[in-house]
């Protein structure tokens, strides 16, 4: 068998790999082992109460290795705060009020990221969640979209800001549902662009897949190559909202009756 990801024949796959890493899970349900994160996966229309992360073998070891330690990083950058004081964290963000087509809204600035780990990382995700559902779904990004996501991760040297751009966008704990959990899936934002979205631990990650010229807002909240990210407080969708509960009554009730 061929790994989808590096292309080599291997013996076998990981048998346990992950699409969105366990810490994400973790930092939605905190302290509390009782409390499970709201699993979403539009694509399956399947809404779980779980806490740990789709798994299953669909790349080879060394690849799941390579996953590694982008998403290490990203666990320092977006987790709780540890003693690795020369790598920003979320905690030690500047908080400031940001003007946007909406009128004002609170941001959170952090600078001195490491863009190439932190963009890996996200397009890991995305990459792992296309490899998780070749063959048993809709194809989460295409050939042309895959094959191109798959070059930039690869490529040694920094990257570029503006393909594949990046936007993150934060919650706080006292919003609805700001503990849920998603796959990678297709959506769209506000304007109508393309993007693939997911979420955990009350963050949102954004990449836009279409190829379009940024308007000054996208320009202005991409993450940025001089490792600046700043993120807005996510507003969240009423009406999604509304939906999800009415799933989530129904998986309720299919699973332990009401």
């Amino acid at each position: 068998m061929f790994c989808p990801f590096c292309e080599i024949e291997v013996s076998e796959f990981h048998q346990n790999s992950h699409v969105v890493p366990d810490w994400l899970y973790k930092l939605s349900f905190k302290e509390n082992k009782n409390l499970k994160s709201y699993g979403l996966d539009i694509q399956e229309e399947e809404i779980a109460l779980k806490q740990s992360s789709l798994k299953g073998p669909f790349i080879c070891r060394d690849c799941e290795t390579v996953f590694g330690d982008p998403e290490g990083y990203a666990r320092l950058v977006f987790g709780d705060e540890t003693n690795h004081s020369s790598i920003p964290n979320v905690a030690n963000a500047d908080v400031r009020k940001v003007n946007t087509q909406f009128g004002l809204h609170e941001g959170y600035e952090m600078i001195g990221l490491d863009f190439k780990k932190l963009k890996k990382f996200v397009l890991g995700v995305i990459l792992k969640g296309h490899m998780a559902k070749t063959g048993l779904t809709k194809d989460l990004l295409g050939d042309k979209h895959f094959i191109r996501m798959r070059e930039i991760y690869l490529e040694d040297h920094e990257g570029d800001d503006l393909i594949y751009p990046i936007f993150v966008f934060k919650f706080n704990e006292n919003q609805p549902f700001w503990n849920m959990v998603s796959q990678p899936v297709r959506t769209k934002s506000k304007e109508g662009l393309n993007l693939i979205s997911f979420k955990g631990g009350g963050y949102e990650f954004n990449v836009n897949v279409q190829s379009h010229p940024l308007t000054r807002e996208e320009a202005e909240f991409r993450f940025r190559k001089e490792g600046r990210l700043l993120m807005l407080k996510a507003v969240q969708n009423l009406v999604a909202i509304r939906e999800f509960l009415e799933k989530a009554k129904k998986l309720k009730a299919d699973r332990w009756g009401s």
